[in-house]
């Protein structure tokens, strides 16, 4: 059985037919989707990923195999090189924040190839975009705060998973560098990404109680400025 044929078997047997419709529409995907939870499909990436499996024997017909495809490569026991070249055979077939954010968060050991991901948010596909900033707040923005804030500050797209990628990342960087990223958001000219941001930090339990009144107290500022 080959390895395309192994992983539809398994899709198959594992199908949940009454999640998939609500999950499609909350990820957003125009691909097929079999409902699996995230568990199941990361356990057959990190099984293909110590069998040397390649993308290229994956089809991408699916949801879940994008996934499979995509968090396989970050298993995988090889050079960051070889990663991004397999990564390149996934990456157009993202076409939503849920294989974006699932993904992402499993392409480690890649951290010599930022000029990459970097590299993707120049590009006019949304989803490129959204990986690049996604990879550099998981994987730069704690150790190199200001440096990665300043890329993602200059990202100018106004589609809605961008925006909101961006405002992921101005609130998770508040909770290394609160005072900083206060002064940056008070200064921020798109109103969206402002009061995104600061809906995000003030969910954050991350965040103390303290720092969360001064951001009730700027989006008080705001609703009167409207």
């Amino acid at each position: 059985m080959s390895v395309k044929e192994e992983i539809k078997k398994y899709l198959k047997e594992n199908e949940d037919k009454e999640n998939a419709p609500f999950e499609r529409r909350i990820v957003c995907t125009n691909h097929r989707v079999y409902g699996l939870k995230t568990k199941l499909v990361e356990e057959k990436a990190k099984e293909l990923a110590r069998r040397n499996a390649s993308v290229n024997e994956i089809s991408f017909d699916s949801y879940e195999e994008i996934m499979i495809a995509g968090m396989m490569i970050g298993y995988k026991k090889t050079i960051s090189a070889e990663k991004v070249k397999e990564f390149n055979f996934v990456l157009p077939h993202i076409d939503c924040w849920g294989l974006c954010d699932s993904i992402v968060p499993r392409l480690k050991k890649m951290e010599d190839e930022k000029p990459f991901f970097v590299s993707l948010l120049d590009s006019k596909n949304v989803f490129y975009i959204r990986v690049g900033i996604i990879w550099l707040m998981r994987y730069f923005l704690k150790k190199d705060l200001k440096n990665t804030i300043f890329l993602i500050k200059n990202v100018k797209n106004d589609d809605y998973y961008v925006k909101m990628a961006q405002s992921w990342v101005y609130a998770e960087a508040m909770i290394y560098d609160f005072d900083f990223m206060l002064e940056l958001i008070k200064n921020e000219k798109d109103l969206f990404i402002k009061k995104k941001s600061i809906q995000k930090a003030i969910e954050s339990f991350r965040i103390l109680p303290e720092q969360k009144e001064l951001l009730r107290k700027l989006r008080q500022t705001i609703k009167e400025e409207e």
